[in-house]
């Protein structure tokens, strides 16, 4: 049958097996000031140990001496990263009623969240000797002629032992190496506050006005340690002994809290209660949702569903930019309106022909207008110090040049003379570098959305009793298609291929026509 080109396998941990302990304690009271004023106070206290395996299996790098640590040895706990114990979490909210007409409501807090289980027993497991990668040679069809791999000669496993003195740079440990910060892993922490005005113009409608923000700090971040800082590189080391951990290998991978958040928003809110016929609720909301330092993730207070990671390890400013759900502008009015004819209404209300056609109509619709969401731009030219663990480089942007098109399409959404290719410089080896761009992260913005429902209700009432109701309801009454970009790393996102700029794909499902009958008694 011949023999196995290539194997290569490597034993992770399971989530399952993972165990970590939570405990959570509160204090909280109401204290009604006086007739206008009432505070709620509180204090929380949450524990989140530090995740373990429930056969103490796995192990870290570390970063300060530059061995594997195993649970529970040399001094180290059975999670080898400390754990955070002073998570204490303050409430404070008011309530005020400054006329009658007229309520201020408002509060902060602070939160907690622990981190995704999953992804935390994948950088705790993924490392030799607990989980050893096991790796047969390569054959060739044509000049192999003895099997690698036999019953006295079996599979080569990676390194069983911690040490790494045997590895040099010049034969390197060919793993990719994952880590965690021993010292400053914490638990997601989440600062919250928000003050809202409360306005009753009449008896059945209400105007808000409420400002919101939240910071979020120590959100997981995810670094190069094995980066090839630039400056070495400039100088003309670009070998594996230029990098920090020479002897293990390109990528020392390093899951920390450095990550951080923010959101701002202010939201405009108007509702009518049914009177007259007419009902309507209108929202309005602005906002601007920025993450920093490469915090992609993974924790509870998370949006990318994934951790992503940096452009250029040495410089997690560049990483500031607009989060994954960044959307500055959502207008959503939602109304119903029953046609003034038929009984107990203000015509038509007696019986008769006219009565039967008109009364019992009603109409209603909800409009959507929301803002694109942002995305990167990219180059194929990888930056020469991180190829292998960036995958992708964004462009420079060119001064005084508007990023999108006059007219933005389904043809042609960004302008492709925005944009160049960074930069290369020869380093003191005569070797030819590629920098990294200075475009932002997330920098373009695909387009937004635009939508209408509309239905049409008949109501025909028998007796007291029981109520019929036809309805006729239409998604996307206007057939408006909902064009956004594809995927971050396609070629319409990436400079200088043909298809860039162009959007491919449409989000919204055409128009869709349903009808119906409820009956009510």
């Amino acid at each position: 049958m011949g023999f196995p080109a290539q194997l290569t396998g490597t034993q992770l941990l399971d989530w399952a097996r993972m165990r970590q302990l939570y405990a959570g304690f509160y204090f909280q009271d109401d204290w009604k000031v006086n007739s206008r004023l009432t505070l709620n106070m509180g204090l929380r206290y949450e524990l989140y140990t530090q995740p373990v395996d429930a056969r103490n299996r796995g192990a870290l790098f570390n970063a300060a001496t530059g061995q594997f640590v195993l649970p529970g040895q040399n001094g180290y706990s059975d999670a080898i990263v400390k754990g955070h114990h002073l998570d204490f979490a303050p409430r404070l909210g008011f309530a005020y009623s400054a006329s009658n007409r007229l309520t201020i409501r408002g509060g902060a807090g602070v939160f907690y969240g622990p981190r995704e289980q999953n992804q935390q027993a994948t950088v705790f497991g993924a490392n030799p000797p607990n989980a050893p990668t096991v790796i047969s040679p390569s054959v060739s069809a044509t000049t192999t002629v003895t099997p690698p791999v036999t019953i006295n000669t079996p599979i080569q496993v990676g390194p069983t032992s911690p040490d790494l003195s045997t590895f040099t740079p010049q034969n390197p440990l060919g793993l990719l190496i994952r880590t965690a910060d021993f010292d400053n892993s914490r638990p997601a922490q989440l600062y919250e506050w928000n003050m809202g005005f409360q306005y009753q113009l009449s008896q059945s409608t209400v105007l808000e006005a409420a400002y919101s923000g939240l910071r979020g700090n120590y959100l997981t971040s995810r670094v190069n340690l094995n980066q090839i800082p630039w400056a070495k590189a400039i100088q003309g080391f670009t070998s594996q002994a230029a990098r920090m951990y020479g002897n293990v290998g390109n990528q020392v991978v390093m899951d920390s809290s450095m990550g951080n958040n923010s959101y701002n928003a202010l939201n405009l809110r108007a509702e009518k209660r049914l009177s007259h016929g007419l009902n309507f609720l209108v929202n309005y909301t602005w906002s601007k949702n920025l993450e920093e330092n490469g915090s992609g993730g993974n924790s509870s207070f998370s949006q990318s569903g994934g951790t992503t990671n940096p452009l250029d390890s040495w410089n997690l400013q560049k990483e500031k930019s607009y989060a994954p759900l960044d959307m500055p502008n959502v207008f959503v009015a939602s109304a119903g309106y029953e046609l003034p004819f038929g009984a107990n209404k203000p015509f038509l209300s007696q019986p008769g022909i006219a009565r039967m056609i008109l009364g019992g109509w009603q109409l209603n619709g909800i409009l959507t207008l929301e803002s694109g969401l942002p995305t990167d731009i990219r180059t194929s030219l990888v930056p020469a110090t991180n190829q292998l663990f960036a995958t992708f480089n964004v462009p420079n942007l060119v001064p005084g040049v508007s990023m999108y098109l006059p007219n933005p399409g389904p043809d042609g959404w960004f302008n492709p003379a925005a944009f160049s290719q960074p930069g290369t410089v020869v380093n003191a080896a005569g070797v030819p570098l590629t920098q990294f761009g200075d475009l932002a992260r997330r920098a373009g913005r695909g387009p937004g959305t635009k939508n209408l429902d509309f239905s049409v209700f008949r109501n025909f009432a028998f007796g007291e009793r029981f109520n019929l109701q036809f309805r006729a309801e239409a998604f996307n009454f206007t057939n408006t298609p909902a064009f956004f970009l594809p995927a971050a790393n396609g070629p319409q996102l990436t400079i200088g291929n043909p298809a860039f700029g162009k959007l491919s794909a449409s989000s919204a499902t055409g128009r869709q026509i349903q009808f119906g009958l409820k009956l009510y008694f």
